[in-house]
């Protein structure tokens, strides 16, 4: 009966995320900040000639985001919801060398970027009952059901209080990518139900193989996804990589912790009662 104490890891995990995201909303009214692709704004991309210090723009330009993308062309890219053009520019010049002939300019209108955050909510709460269905569908069990649900959930507040402590954007990407994590923890969770409520034999060991094949599966991902993060020059990708590898990070917690105990649990029960 000592490995149920462990479950007080993933516990005291979700405290700690659901502290970091009421903090986010009281004091900002938002879980995770939103970025120009969500809120409306403007996005300047200025080729460098040489590299310059990111931090020094960054403290000039309050509100906006500023980071450096490498490559055959080295570049900044400047996104702000408040700064217009002409202020963006001013700071930069200060700091950098570049041919404003090259420079390249987009802007988000404030109602697009509501349409941009409204269609992503809705996204995300049609995958939500659609998951729901499925488990629902597969395992027609209260318990267990509910088991999955709360380490998706867990998985989701895990993930979303972590990105906000590197203050990560929220943005269609970053959607795009929790989406996909939405698919690895089903899966784990799936596979790890599955064995415990309908495979006979030894409890213990359809846990340990179980454990064993989706420990495999995250593992090597989340070793791709670190390589991908580090040797991509792409943002988009590197902020995909990075969601990603965190959600597994807390999936690999929330599945064969957190779930693990509640399923033997109730596999012991149920077993007990008969």
């Amino acid at each position: 009966m000592e490995w149920y104490k462990i479950i007080f890891l993933p516990i005291a995990l979700l405290i700690i995320s659901t502290g970091i995201i009421t903090n986010n909303l009281l004091t900002t009214g938002e879980v995770l900040r939103r970025g120009v692709e969500l809120t409306g704004g403007i996005t300047v991309t200025i080729p460098l000639k040489q590299r310059v210090n990111i931090t020094e723009i960054s403290s000039r330009l309050p509100g906006a985001v500023v980071r450096e993308i490498a490559g055959n062309q080295r570049a900044i890219i400047i996104q702000s919801s408040s700064l217009n053009e002409t202020q963006i520019l001013s700071v930069a010049k200060r700091f950098a060398e570049f041919n404003e002939s090259e420079i390249e300019i987009g802007r988000i209108e404030p109602v697009l970027g509501r349409v941009f955050w409204e269609q992503s909510k809705i996204a995300l709460l049609c995958t939500s009952v659609l998951i729901v269905c499925v488990i629902f569908f597969l395992f027609r069990s209260p318990l267990p059901c509910a088991a999955i649900l709360l380490a998706l959930a867990s998985n989701f507040v895990d993930t979303l209080a972590a990105l906000s402590l590197m203050n990560v954007e929220l943005s269609i990407p970053v959607i795009g990518a929790l989406l996909m994590m939405f698919g690895y923890s089903i899966d784990t969770n799936i596979l790890l139900t599955t064995s415990v409520m309908k495979k006979r034999g030894n409890l213990e060991v359809n846990v340990k193989n179980a454990r064993k094949t989706g420990l495999t599966v995250s593992v090597t991902s989340v070793i791709s996804l670190i390589t991908i993060y580090f040797l991509s020059q792409n943002y988009t990708i590197q902020v995909m990589s990075l969601v990603l590898c965190t959600g597994l990070l807390a999936d690999i917690v929330n599945t064969w912790v957190q779930n693990a105990c509640i399923l033997r649990w109730f596999s012991e029960r149920k077993g007990g009662s008969k």
